[in-house]
């Protein structure tokens, strides 16, 4: 890790600071329109300041984050301007309290800078956590495919079995929005490709690809994936990304020209539990080089 990125890891820190003091600073200004708030006007302007300088900071670490790479440019982009054009509108804001510019301006700019805040911090959510992060919990999608509806006998291995496995444990952080690592897992030269330290897929090796060693690593192990706090794997989804490495990890081959049908419907018949901990004593010691 060089310097750059140290310093652009401090943004998550950063960024927070600016969304909760102009929050207050327009509080305020809103609160002191009433007579009986009245005497909370002249900290406003400290307020704004220290907002201010705090979107500064936000907007620079934010800036030298974006230069690892792990992130669509496009979405970065907006998010980026967003916050810069908070950052500058939060001075002009500041400086409009110190000259006594009229009241109505004031209301006007305090409007934006509360529009301008919920914006840069939703695509920033949306960079972090998905697109569908604030929506997630009220979708009816299923979070697990049935594996007992789909047609072994004619699906393909990886498009109608690996890949919305991978759809949904693994895209939130490594599919186009978002590359951890710089790895991608949406397609397939970015699968083969690996990340920023290597590859994650060896064909017919599930003991060397990265990919299973990281779902069979303790779940309070720093390196598990996904990470705790996300939904894990089931015993069956794992037993299934093992199965297709092993028989070659092929992207267009179905279940039966690779021969594993019989050994599919075995698999699927597991019980679909999540597995936080799957304990694999070959790996239990496992200490992965990749982070």
């Amino acid at each position: 890790m060089n310097v750059v990125e140290l310093v652009g890891r401090f943004h998550p820190l950063f960024v927070h600071l600016p969304i909760g003091i102009l929050l207050l600073g327009v509080v305020f200004e809103w609160l002191s329109l009433h007579p009986k708030f009245k005497n909370l006007q002249p900290s406003i302007p400290i307020i704004l300041l220290i907002g201010a300088v705090a979107a500064l900071f936000s907007c620079v670490t934010g800036y030298l984050l974006s230069q690892s790479g792990e992130y669509d440019t496009s979405a970065v982009s907006w998010h980026q301007w967003m916050g810069v054009a908070l950052m500058v509108i939060s001075f002009g804001y500041w400086w409009a309290h110190q000259n006594v510019i009229n009241l109505l301006f004031r209301k006007i700019i305090s409007i934006l800078v509360f529009v301008l805040i919920n914006l840069t911090g939703h695509l920033g959510g949306s960079l972090t956590h998905g697109e569908d992060y604030l929506t997630e919990s009220l979708s009816a999608k299923e979070t697990t495919t049935d594996f007992s509806k789909i047609n072994l006998a004619e699906a393909k291995l990886y498009e109608d079995l690996v890949k919305p496995i991978l759809s949904q444990r693994c895209y939130t952080c490594h599919s186009t929005a978002k590359q951890k690592g710089k790895l991608r897992l949406d397609d397939k030269e970015s699968l083969l490709k690996g990340g920023k330290h290597g590859v994650v897929l060896v064909a017919n090796k599930v003991d060397e690809s990265e990919i299973i060693l990281r779902l069979l690593l303790p779940l309070d192990e720093k390196d598990h994936m996904p990470p705790k706090e996300k939904s894990q794997l089931t015993s069956t989804e794992i037993e299934i990304l093992k199965l297709w490495i092993v028989s070659g990890a092929d992207f267009e081959k179905t279940v039966t020209k690779l021969g594993q049908v019989e050994e599919l419907q075995s698999i699927v018949k597991i019980q679909v539990t999540p597995t936080p901990d799957v304990p694999f004593e070959p790996y239990s010691t496992y200490k992965t080089k990749f982070r």
